[in-house]
Protein backbone atom coordinates (compact mmCIF):
# COMPACT_ATOMS: atom_id res chain seq x y z
CA UNK A 1 0.00 0.00 0.00
CA UNK A 2 1.48 3.04 -1.09
CA UNK A 3 1.75 6.04 1.47
CA UNK A 4 0.48 9.33 0.77
CA UNK A 5 3.26 12.05 0.81
CA UNK A 6 3.74 13.82 4.27
CA UNK A 7 2.21 17.25 4.21
CA UNK A 8 4.76 20.17 5.26
CA UNK A 9 3.63 22.41 8.27
CA UNK A 10 1.82 25.68 6.53
CA UNK A 11 -0.17 22.83 4.27
CA UNK A 12 -0.94 20.64 7.41
CA UNK A 13 -2.25 24.59 8.93
CA UNK A 14 -4.24 25.40 5.97
CA UNK A 15 -6.77 22.37 6.39
CA UNK A 16 -6.76 23.40 10.11
CA UNK A 17 -9.49 25.50 10.84
CA UNK A 18 -8.61 26.05 14.66
CA UNK A 19 -4.64 26.86 13.24
CA UNK A 20 -6.46 29.60 10.64
CA UNK A 21 -8.01 31.09 13.29
CA UNK A 22 -4.86 30.75 15.58
CA UNK A 23 -2.82 32.65 13.02
CA UNK A 24 -5.18 34.99 12.29
CA UNK A 25 -5.93 36.15 15.70
CA UNK A 26 -1.70 36.16 16.10
CA UNK A 27 -1.03 38.67 13.06
CA UNK A 28 -4.13 40.58 13.99
CA UNK A 29 -2.99 41.46 17.68
CA UNK A 30 0.58 41.53 16.18
CA UNK A 31 0.21 43.99 13.17
CA UNK A 32 -3.31 45.44 13.69
CA UNK A 33 -2.41 48.33 16.84
CA UNK A 34 0.69 49.65 14.94
CA UNK A 35 -1.71 49.97 11.24
CA UNK A 36 -4.02 51.34 13.07
CA UNK A 37 -1.63 53.88 15.07
CA UNK A 38 -0.03 54.75 11.62
CA UNK A 39 -3.63 55.50 9.76
CA UNK A 40 -4.80 57.48 12.61
CA UNK A 41 -1.35 59.80 12.53
CA UNK A 42 -1.51 60.16 8.91
CA UNK A 43 -5.20 61.33 9.06
CA UNK A 44 -5.48 63.34 12.36
CA UNK A 45 -2.26 64.14 13.38
CA UNK A 46 -1.07 67.86 12.31
CA UNK A 47 1.57 69.41 15.45
CA UNK A 48 1.35 69.11 19.05
CA UNK A 49 -1.08 71.71 20.36
CA UNK A 50 -1.15 70.51 24.18
CA UNK A 51 0.53 72.78 26.47
CA UNK A 52 2.02 70.42 28.71
CA UNK A 53 3.52 68.25 26.38
CA UNK A 54 5.39 70.65 24.50
CA UNK A 55 7.08 71.85 27.51
CA UNK A 56 8.03 68.45 28.34
CA UNK A 57 9.26 68.17 24.61
CA UNK A 58 11.35 71.29 25.25
CA UNK A 59 12.87 70.22 28.43
CA UNK A 60 13.47 66.82 26.64
CA UNK A 61 15.40 68.32 23.58
CA UNK A 62 17.16 70.79 26.37
CA UNK A 63 18.42 67.31 28.19
CA UNK A 64 19.85 65.67 24.70
CA UNK A 65 21.48 68.80 23.67
CA UNK A 66 23.06 69.30 27.07
CA UNK A 67 21.36 72.51 27.35
CA UNK A 68 21.28 71.52 30.82
CA UNK A 69 19.37 68.66 33.57
CA UNK A 70 15.48 69.76 33.25
CA UNK A 71 15.49 73.33 32.60
CA UNK A 72 12.44 74.87 30.42
CA UNK A 73 12.02 78.38 29.14
CA UNK A 74 8.16 78.09 30.78
CA UNK A 75 8.26 79.59 34.16
CA UNK A 76 5.02 78.63 36.47
CA UNK A 77 3.93 79.70 39.60
CA UNK A 78 5.14 77.12 41.63
CA UNK A 79 8.68 77.75 40.54
CA UNK A 80 8.52 81.80 40.08
CA UNK A 81 10.18 82.60 43.40
CA UNK A 82 12.88 80.10 42.95
CA UNK A 83 14.38 81.68 39.82
CA UNK A 84 13.20 84.51 37.50
CA UNK A 85 15.34 84.11 34.53
CA UNK A 86 13.38 82.55 31.75
CA UNK A 87 16.62 80.69 30.22
CA UNK A 88 17.88 77.66 31.80
CA UNK A 89 14.34 77.39 34.23
CA UNK A 90 15.06 74.90 36.77
CA UNK A 91 11.49 72.56 36.21
CA UNK A 92 9.96 71.86 39.34
CA UNK A 93 6.26 71.04 37.63
CA UNK A 94 6.70 67.95 35.35
CA UNK A 95 7.50 64.67 36.32
CA UNK A 96 10.77 63.31 34.90
CA UNK A 97 9.72 59.98 33.50
CA UNK A 98 8.12 60.74 30.33
CA UNK A 99 10.46 63.55 29.48
CA UNK A 100 13.65 61.11 29.77
CA UNK A 101 11.52 58.51 27.26
CA UNK A 102 11.03 61.32 25.18
CA UNK A 103 14.81 62.65 25.68
CA UNK A 104 16.38 58.65 24.39
CA UNK A 105 13.61 59.20 21.34
CA UNK A 106 14.89 62.55 20.04
CA UNK A 107 18.47 61.10 20.54
CA UNK A 108 17.49 58.04 18.41
CA UNK A 109 15.28 59.09 15.88
CA UNK A 110 15.77 63.16 15.93
CA UNK A 111 13.53 65.60 17.90
CA UNK A 112 10.15 66.40 15.79
CA UNK A 113 6.35 66.68 16.74
CA UNK A 114 5.51 63.67 14.65
CA UNK A 115 8.10 61.74 16.55
CA UNK A 116 6.76 62.41 19.51
CA UNK A 117 3.51 61.19 18.95
CA UNK A 118 4.61 57.94 17.18
CA UNK A 119 6.39 57.62 20.45
CA UNK A 120 3.09 57.58 22.47
CA UNK A 121 2.28 55.30 20.00
CA UNK A 122 4.44 52.51 20.43
CA UNK A 123 3.37 52.80 24.29
CA UNK A 124 -0.15 52.65 23.33
CA UNK A 125 0.78 49.69 20.74
CA UNK A 126 2.62 47.51 24.06
CA UNK A 127 -0.40 48.23 26.28
CA UNK A 128 -2.78 47.06 23.85
CA UNK A 129 -0.76 43.58 23.93
CA UNK A 130 -0.44 43.48 27.92
CA UNK A 131 -4.26 43.68 28.01
CA UNK A 132 -4.38 40.99 25.61
CA UNK A 133 -2.29 38.99 27.83
CA UNK A 134 -3.53 40.12 30.98
CA UNK A 135 -7.01 38.50 29.98
CA UNK A 136 -5.63 35.55 28.68
CA UNK A 137 -3.90 35.30 31.94
CA UNK A 138 -6.26 35.85 34.63
CA UNK A 139 -9.72 34.93 32.84
CA UNK A 140 -9.64 33.45 29.09
CA UNK A 141 -9.82 33.52 25.32
CA UNK A 142 -12.88 35.54 25.11
CA UNK A 143 -12.28 37.80 28.10
CA UNK A 144 -8.67 38.93 26.27
CA UNK A 145 -10.11 39.69 23.15
CA UNK A 146 -13.12 41.57 24.05
CA UNK A 147 -10.87 43.92 26.45
CA UNK A 148 -8.56 44.27 23.82
CA UNK A 149 -10.98 45.45 21.24
CA UNK A 150 -12.48 47.63 23.80
CA UNK A 151 -8.89 48.96 25.05
CA UNK A 152 -8.09 49.49 21.19
CA UNK A 153 -11.33 51.35 20.03
CA UNK A 154 -11.69 53.67 23.04
CA UNK A 155 -11.92 57.39 21.81
CA UNK A 156 -10.30 58.98 24.82
CA UNK A 157 -7.04 56.91 24.58
CA UNK A 158 -6.97 57.08 20.83
CA UNK A 159 -7.28 61.35 21.53
CA UNK A 160 -4.49 61.23 23.89
CA UNK A 161 -2.09 58.98 21.41
CA UNK A 162 -2.72 61.79 18.51
CA UNK A 163 -2.14 64.70 21.51
CA UNK A 164 1.60 62.46 22.20
CA UNK A 165 0.12 62.30 26.02
CA UNK A 166 2.32 60.71 28.51
CA UNK A 167 -0.56 58.20 30.16
CA UNK A 168 0.63 56.01 28.11
CA UNK A 169 3.88 55.49 29.62
CA UNK A 170 2.39 55.31 33.36
CA UNK A 171 -0.04 52.83 32.05
CA UNK A 172 2.63 50.40 31.17
CA UNK A 173 4.01 50.61 34.48
CA UNK A 174 0.79 49.57 35.79
CA UNK A 175 0.07 46.81 33.50
CA UNK A 176 3.76 45.29 34.13
CA UNK A 177 3.11 45.51 37.76
CA UNK A 178 -0.12 44.44 37.89
CA UNK A 179 1.19 40.99 35.65
CA UNK A 180 3.90 40.62 38.64
CA UNK A 181 1.61 41.11 41.09
CA UNK A 182 -1.23 39.53 40.30
CA UNK A 183 0.09 36.55 38.16
CA UNK A 184 -2.19 33.73 37.16
CA UNK A 185 -3.83 31.10 39.80
CA UNK A 186 -1.51 27.99 40.21
CA UNK A 187 -2.34 24.52 41.52
CA UNK A 188 -1.27 23.93 45.18
CA UNK A 189 -1.52 21.42 47.88
CA UNK A 190 -3.88 21.96 50.40
CA UNK A 191 -5.70 20.36 52.94
CA UNK A 192 -9.45 19.86 52.35
CA UNK A 193 -12.41 17.93 54.03
CA UNK A 194 -13.67 15.60 51.37
CA UNK A 195 -16.18 13.47 52.71
CA UNK A 196 -15.82 9.55 51.75
CA UNK A 197 -18.45 8.23 49.51
CA UNK A 198 -17.77 4.49 50.44
CA UNK A 199 -20.60 3.01 52.14
CA UNK A 200 -19.95 2.79 55.96
CA UNK A 201 -19.72 -0.80 57.90
CA UNK A 202 -22.17 -2.09 59.24
CA UNK A 203 -22.70 -1.76 63.49
CA UNK A 204 -24.43 -4.44 63.92
CA UNK A 205 -24.36 -8.01 62.82
CA UNK A 206 -27.15 -9.35 60.29
CA UNK A 207 -29.60 -11.44 62.45
CA UNK A 208 -31.64 -9.91 65.39
CA UNK A 209 -31.68 -6.84 66.69
CA UNK A 210 -29.55 -6.90 69.72
CA UNK A 211 -30.05 -3.79 72.18
CA UNK A 212 -26.57 -3.96 73.68
CA UNK A 213 -24.08 -3.91 70.75
CA UNK A 214 -26.05 -0.77 69.35
CA UNK A 215 -25.62 1.16 72.39
CA UNK A 216 -21.79 -0.20 72.70
CA UNK A 217 -21.40 1.48 68.85
CA UNK A 218 -22.81 4.47 69.71
CA UNK A 219 -20.68 5.13 72.89
CA UNK A 220 -17.71 4.42 70.80
CA UNK A 221 -18.46 6.89 68.10
CA UNK A 222 -18.94 7.12 64.43
CA UNK A 223 -16.50 4.76 63.21
CA UNK A 224 -15.92 6.20 59.61
CA UNK A 225 -16.13 9.95 58.57
CA UNK A 226 -14.82 12.88 56.40
CA UNK A 227 -10.92 12.96 56.91
CA UNK A 228 -8.43 15.64 55.75
CA UNK A 229 -7.30 14.54 52.51
CA UNK A 230 -4.59 16.76 50.27
CA UNK A 231 -6.35 18.08 47.28
CA UNK A 232 -5.21 20.56 43.88
CA UNK A 233 -6.73 24.19 44.51
CA UNK A 234 -6.14 27.00 42.63
CA UNK A 235 -4.58 29.62 44.73
CA UNK A 236 -2.29 32.51 44.15
CA UNK A 237 1.49 32.00 45.00
CA UNK A 238 3.08 34.91 48.01
CA UNK A 239 5.52 36.73 45.39
CA UNK A 240 9.13 35.97 46.33
CA UNK A 241 11.48 39.32 47.33
CA UNK A 242 13.07 39.93 43.70
CA UNK A 243 9.47 40.32 42.29
CA UNK A 244 7.81 42.20 45.66
CA UNK A 245 10.44 45.10 44.90
CA UNK A 246 9.98 44.91 40.91
CA UNK A 247 6.22 45.79 42.11
CA UNK A 248 7.58 48.62 44.04
CA UNK A 249 9.70 49.84 41.81
CA UNK A 250 7.36 50.14 38.42
CA UNK A 251 4.72 51.61 40.98
CA UNK A 252 7.17 53.98 41.36
CA UNK A 253 8.48 54.66 38.12
CA UNK A 254 4.60 54.86 37.04
CA UNK A 255 4.28 57.66 39.72
CA UNK A 256 7.29 59.50 38.26
CA UNK A 257 5.65 59.28 34.63
CA UNK A 258 2.35 60.35 36.06
CA UNK A 259 1.89 62.73 39.02
CA UNK A 260 -2.05 62.34 39.25
CA UNK A 261 -1.86 58.68 39.86
CA UNK A 262 0.08 59.47 43.45
CA UNK A 263 -3.64 58.44 45.80
CA UNK A 264 -3.78 55.65 43.86
CA UNK A 265 -0.06 54.37 44.15
CA UNK A 266 -0.82 55.48 48.08
CA UNK A 267 -3.60 52.84 48.16
CA UNK A 268 -2.22 50.20 46.32
CA UNK A 269 0.96 50.32 48.11
CA UNK A 270 -0.80 50.07 51.83
CA UNK A 271 -2.96 47.53 50.15
CA UNK A 272 -0.04 45.25 49.30
CA UNK A 273 1.54 45.75 52.19
CA UNK A 274 -1.23 44.24 54.05
CA UNK A 275 -1.75 41.32 51.88
CA UNK A 276 0.44 38.61 53.21
CA UNK A 277 -0.49 36.10 50.12
CA UNK A 278 0.42 38.26 48.16
CA UNK A 279 3.98 39.61 49.41
CA UNK A 280 4.43 36.66 51.88
CA UNK A 281 7.12 38.21 54.00
CA UNK A 282 8.62 40.43 51.49
CA UNK A 283 6.74 43.91 52.19
CA UNK A 284 9.87 45.43 53.49
CA UNK A 285 11.49 44.94 49.76
CA UNK A 286 8.23 46.28 48.22
CA UNK A 287 8.55 49.67 49.96
CA UNK A 288 12.38 50.03 48.74
CA UNK A 289 11.66 48.30 45.22
CA UNK A 290 9.23 51.78 45.37
CA UNK A 291 11.75 54.31 46.72
CA UNK A 292 14.72 53.89 45.30
CA UNK A 293 13.59 55.52 41.97
CA UNK A 294 11.62 58.16 43.37
CA UNK A 295 14.34 59.21 46.13
CA UNK A 296 16.74 60.82 43.25
CA UNK A 297 14.59 62.96 41.70
CA UNK A 298 12.93 64.30 45.41
CA UNK A 299 16.92 65.07 46.29
CA UNK A 300 16.87 67.07 43.47
CA UNK A 301 13.93 69.13 43.57
CA UNK A 302 15.05 69.95 47.09
CA UNK A 303 17.99 70.84 46.33
CA UNK A 304 17.38 72.66 43.62
CA UNK A 305 15.04 74.51 46.16
CA UNK A 306 17.87 75.32 48.50
CA UNK A 307 20.01 76.70 46.49
CA UNK A 308 17.95 78.81 45.00
CA UNK A 309 16.97 80.13 48.49
CA UNK A 310 20.87 80.31 49.29
CA UNK A 311 21.12 82.42 46.40
CA UNK A 312 18.00 85.06 47.53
Amino acid sequence: MQRSPRKGPVRALAHNQWGLALLFGVVALLLGPPLMMMVLIGAKFQFLQDPGVLDQAQIARNLMDGKGWFVTSLIRPLSMGIRAEISNHPDLYNPPGYVLYLAALYKSFGATDRGTVFGAAALWVLNIWLTFVAGLRWFDRRVAILATVFMALNVAGLVSVVQGYSVWLSTLFVMLLSLIAFGSREPVEQPSIVADSSPAPLTEPAGPRRLRPRIDAVSAGPTTGPEPVAVMEPTARPLPAWAAGAVGALLSLAFLAQYQILPAAIVLLAWLARRESVLGGSPLFLGLGFAAPVLPWMVRNTLVVCQASNEG
